[in-house]
């Protein structure tokens, strides 16, 4: 299999409802790990645009975890108060340092190269000075900044994300005027195609409207993601529940068999469809409050032991756990009932 479809399938297996983005990054990664770029420039520089909610830090905690084996090797920086190319440059390095994502190589000379290995998500792009801006196309021209006393600060191992708020709010417009892809219900193909050249359209606009010339000329791609439609909600919840249950088998006992019975996984989808506009993010909510945390009570109460059987459903708005111990497998399943916690009452 061809590098570039292994990476496909990775990234599918991660991101949902995002084919068109997954593909284009799919490209750029696979030139990046050739190694065949024309000049010394950072792995990968692109502008993210789409409403919230829909895989963007997902796919850039994919690519971290692709090309340097750590998924939160992903450091996001604020640029809204930034003044000056110095202070950027000063508060980009302090971000990467404490994430652990710089190497320091030493020449036979002396120098040292202060490599950047880490996706940087530079948010509110937008909002940046003239100053600023001419740091960034510097760092996107040659790769490497120089910090004085010959020492210099090398993103030539690193990929740079860009996002824009405003061209993202616009997008975001065209998705809720769109026929029929009010996140209420699906439309065919032939319309969600043309949706989306529609969609790509705006950002193409939007973009050359709020930038100049020199800094979209600079860009790799320019990935659009679309609006979560109601269609993919089912997948991001398989998805949701594997990690969760990955992260349990981890921490706690692995002798202890789980289930999630079809009545929770329909009560988290409708509270998810009625959020839609949101994209993901409520339908993880809702996991990490209905799975999460009552999986997580049981295991620091001491109430999951080798050998039992949990199945997780929902009554009344509550999450319900029903145990089998391998001593009770003849008789009825005793009942759980997760009640919310209240503080007592000070009787002085």
């Amino acid at each position: 299999m061809l590098y570039s479809e292994h990476l496909l399938e990775k990234l599918r297996a991660r991101i949902v409802g995002q084919d068109l983005a997954i593909r284009e990054m799919a490209r750029s990664l696979t030139i990046a790990r050739a190694q065949m770029h024309v000049r010394p420039r950072p792995l990968g520089t692109y502008l993210f645009l789409g409403p919230t909610g829909t895989g963007k830090t997902a796919l850039a905690a994919a690519v971290a975890a692709e090309l340097y084996g750590k998924e939160d090797q992903v450091i996001p920086m604020h640029l809204a108060g930034v003044q000056g190319a110095a202070q950027f440059i000063e508060a980009l390095g302090g971000y990467v340092e404490r994430a652990g994502g710089i190497v320091t190589e030493t020449t036979k000379e002396g120098v040292n190269t202060r490599f950047c290995q880490a996706v940087v998500v530079l948010e509110d792009i937008q909002e940046v000075g003239t100053d600023v801006l001419f740091a960034i196309h510097h760092i996107l021209d040659r790769g490497r900044v120089d910090l004085g006393g010959g020492d210099t600060f090398d993103f030539t191992r690193a990929v740079i994300i860009f996002k824009c708020r405003s061209c993202s709010d616009r997008i975001d417009e065209l998705n809720r005027s769109s026929i029929g892809f009010q996140g209420q219900v699906d439309v065919d193909e032939d319309v969600n195609d043309e949706i989306d050249e529609r969609i790509y359209t705006v950002a193409r606009r939007c973009v050359e409207s709020e930038f100049p010339p020199d800094f979209v000329g600079r860009l790799d791609r320019l990935i659009v993601f679309k609006r979560i439609q109601r269609k993919h909600l089912p997948a991001l919840l398989d998805r949701a529940l594997a990690n969760v249950m990955a992260s349990f088998y981890e921490k706690s006992n692995p002798g202890v068999e789980i289930a999630i019975d079809d009545a929770l996984r329909e009560f988290i989808l409708k509270k998810a469809e009625r959020r839609l506009h949101l994209g993901a993010r409520p339908l993880m909510r809702n996991v990490r409050k209905y799975v999460t945390f009552p999986l997580a009570d049981l295991a620091v109460s001491g109430a999951l032991v080798s050998g039992c059987k949990l199945t997780l459903s929902i009554e009344d708005g509550r999450s319900v756990a029903r145990f089998i111990y391998r001593h009770q497998i003849e008789s009825e399943p005793e009942q759980m009932i997760l009640l919310p916690t209240r503080p007592r009452r000070s009787t002085a």
